[in-house]
């Protein structure tokens, strides 16, 4: 009797010899039995302003890949976004753990919170644990309960209006405009816009202005009548609603009031041109777009003061947010 006895990759065969007979070793070796398929799978979160236009802005995420029955687990992030997981692997969630931009960290608010990320699903995230602003996510697209090579992760969010659990993408701008001085500005609000919402709940707009009359060329300086459109500026304020407002109280808060914008040339201007045949300009964007006052549920009533050397135009905004 022999007897064969193989070690490391090879699997170890008795052999017995008995009456002349001789049965020979086999060997196996590791690529028989193959090992399990890894994959990356693509991560992305996306952010939309209450427009539903993208953000501009940078945003920064983590998600965790977690409860896989292989107990394989992992972290992916902008910088790396992707998660590796084995194919046919089973139960494997990917959770959304944070996101980062504005200079803030939100996370899951502890009430409304996911339950079990499947897509579809929504939630709402806070930063700095205050609940002021809020994001509404959503889960896009999930893991499948058996991992395939075609699996994606995917989640949105929307900011949410403070306040309300509501996310604000219908709105509507009432405006009613008066004059103050000698040459006032004399401008048309064509479209207005609510674009986002600072992290103390103020609400951030554009507005896009166009001119009652022809704009005039000096060179490469618009003019909109007399009143030059890199000398104009422009700021929101709260409605006082109790009363209306002077000329000495608007020319006190439009020198002291904070958020003034100016408009600059050629980057604020808006040429001649359809579907604005007058030409104007449209106020900052991004993340210097203008400001209203904090708390934007409780602030609905607007002005917006529109000034150039002395004089102004008002624009009593009202905001009917459903």
């Amino acid at each position: 009797m022999r007897i064969f006895y193989y070690v490391g990759s090879l699997l170890a065969v008795f052999s017995l010899s008995h009456c002349g007979r001789d049965t020979s070793a086999t060997n196996i070796d590791d690529h028989a039995i193959p090992e399990p398929t890894m994959l990356k799978l693509g991560v992305n979160v996306n952010g939309f302003a209450l427009n539903s236009a993208p953000l501009q802005e940078n945003i920064s995420y983590t998600i965790s890949m977690e409860q896989c029955a292989s107990g394989l687990t992992g972290i992916a992030s902008n910088s790396t976004p992707y998660l590796q997981a084995y194919l046919l692997d089973r139960g494997c969630l990917a959770k959304l753990m944070s996101i980062q931009f504005r200079n803030l960290t939100w996370t899951v608010s502890p009430k409304q919170g996911f339950s079990t990320y499947k897509a579809g699903e929504k939630a709402t995230f806070i930063a700095n644990n205050d609940g002021i602003t809020q994001l509404q996510v959503t889960v896009v697209s999930q893991l499948n309960d058996t991992i395939t090579s075609a699996d994606t992760v995917s989640y949105s969010f929307i900011e949410k209006q403070p306040g309300n659990d509501s996310v604000v993408t219908n709105f509507k701008i009432s405006v009613k405009t008066s004059v103050f001085g000698q040459i006032s500005p004399s401008f048309l609000l064509r479209k207005g816009d609510l674009i986002g919402i600072s992290p103390t709940g103020a609400a951030r707009f554009s507005f896009l202005f166009e001119c009652d009359v022809p704009i005039m060329m000096d060179g490469k300086t618009p003019y909109c009548h007399d009143n030059r459109l890199d000398q104009t500026r422009y700021l929101l304020i709260k409605d006082p609603l109790d009363h209306q407002l002077t000329f000495d109280e608007v020319n006190f808060l439009f020198t002291n009031g904070t958020g003034m914008l100016s408009v600059t040339i050629p980057d604020d201007f808006i040429p001649a041109a359809a579907p604005y045949p007058n030409g104007g300009f449209i106020t900052k964007q991004g993340s210097a777009s203008l400001l209203g006052p904090d708390r934007l549920n409780q602030t609905p009533n607007l002005i917006l003061i529109v000034g150039n050397l002395g004089s102004f135009q008002l624009f009593k905004i009202k905001l009917d947010l459903y």
